[in-house]
Order: C-alpha cells, then structure tokens, then sequence
C-alpha cells in the first residue's frame, strides 16, 4: 500500500483542471453529491486496479456515479446498523454516569469521581468492544466493496463466505488502508475546519458565506480521490495483476479500439 502515489496521481492527469473542477461543483451539491463522489471514487478504484494510466473519470456519466454511489452508501449503512447499536449502548453507559451523579444529591467533583472511577471498568470495556467491532464490521464491509469494484456485480456486498475469506487474505493491508486514510480524513478535515472558522469569524460578506460551503467540498473532493487510489490499490493487492482490458482514453471517456 502506498500513500503519496494515492496523493500526486490526479495532478498526472492533463484533463485534471477541469476534472477536480467539475468534482468539485458536484461535492458542494448539498445531500446528491456525497452519492455522486461515491459513484465518482469507485471508478477511480476501478481504474487504478485495472492500471490505467489517468485514473481520473471524467463527468460524462453523472447519473451513474449518482446510482452507484447510492447503492455503495446504503450497502455500507446496512453493514454499520449493529455498530450503531453497540455504539449507542455504550454512549448511554457514559450518560448515565452524569445522571447517577445528578441524582446522587452530592454534586460535587469529588463525587463524580469517585462514581466515575467505580463504573470505569464495565464503561472502558464495552466501548473498546464497540471501537473493535466497528474497526471489524468495516473491514469486513471493504472486502465486499473490493470483491465488487473487482466485479461490478452488486451482489459481493453479501457474499459472505468469499468477503470473508477475502478479509482474513487482506487483514493487514485493510489496517494499513484504514490508517491512510484515517490520517488524511483527519488532516483535511482539521484544514477545513480551522480554515472555515477563520473565514466565517474574521472576515464577512460573500467570504463568510461561502466558506463553509468550499473547504468541506474541498476535503470532500481531497479524501474522494485518496480513498479511491487507496481502494484501487487494496483490490489490486487482493486479486493480483489486472485482466486486460481494452486502453481507455479518459479525456474523452470513450474506449479505444
């Protein structure tokens, strides 16, 4: 797995203006164009796989992107419904040690600290049981996304068996994945943050309104296209060298013959 290459790839690409500028417009496109940079990063995955030489998509087939990366969006809900749960179980552990203090009558630091280090066991445990099954549950959800981007057949999502066998083959270059791009979704998201709060508190006008509508596309449009080269590189690790396929130019979205 390799982490600079997923950064300087796109730059690469003669058309890259126009491509990260209309990906751009697409990811300030309020609830849409989270579904359309899904759609939008999978053919990148699929691209990178296949070795082609400007991964870059172009923006001919939007409503594909749309559908696709729906259908990708909902697969992974589906798949995080039980770290919701034990998530949230473990969020009410946490609740309700402030309500014990409230109802305690003492209401003092020392007493909330005192309740705080007596339940601290049971709490830390099922929070670093919930944290592992998430770490888990999305490992396993990727090695169905890999198993489709390698396929195109939706159908991967729920192959069990073979998503599973595929999880235990790629367990640490999954962890390796997850660190990349953990590290570049943090970063990009603290440079849009911070960036978004200075425009919005230290100038005004149309630059205040505009900022927190560009910097979170930006670190949309930034983790779309690292997580794509991430994922190209995971399916091609998984499966090993690419099938021919016919050479593609991506400046003009057509296959050559």
């Amino acid at each position: 797995m390799k982490f600079f290459p997923a950064l300087s790839y796109p730059f690469q690409d003669p058309d890259m203006p126009r491509k990260l500028g209309l990906a751009l417009l697409v990811a300030a496109l309020p609830i849409a164009g989270v579904f359309i940079m899904k759609g939008w990063e999978y053919h990148i995955s699929k691209a990178v796989r296949h070795n082609e030489r400007r991964p870059l998509p172009g923006w001919r087939d939007i409503g594909e992107y749309l559908k696709r990366g729906f259908l990708i969006r909902f697969v992974g809900f589906l798949y995080n419904i039980p770290n919701y749960i034990t998530l949230g179980i473990s969020l009410y552990l946490w609740v309700r040690l402030f309500v014990q203090w409230w109802q305690s009558g003492a209401r003092t630091f020392a007493n909330l600290w005192a309740i705080f280090t007596d339940t601290m066991g049971p709490r830390l445990l099922v929070l670093a049981a919930a944290l592992t099954f998430a770490l888990l549950t999305n490992i396993f959800f990727w090695s169905g996304y890999i198993r489709y981007i390698e396929t195109g057949k939706f159908a991967a999502f729920f192959q069990f068996i073979e998503n599973l066998s595929t999880m235990f083959r790629t367990f640490l270059d999954d962890l390796v994945a997850a660190l990349f791009i953990g590290i570049f979704s943090f970063i990009t998201g603290l440079i849009s943050t911070i960036a978004t709060l200075l425009l919005t508190t230290i100038t005004g006008g149309v630059a205040a309104v505009l900022a927190p509508i560009i910097f979170p596309s930006i670190a949309l449009l930034l983790l779309t296209t690292f997580s794509g080269h991430i994922f190209g590189q995971l399916t091609r690790r998984a499966f090993g060298s690419p099938t021919a396929e016919p050479q593609r130019d991506l400046r003009r979205d057509v296959t050559l013959p």
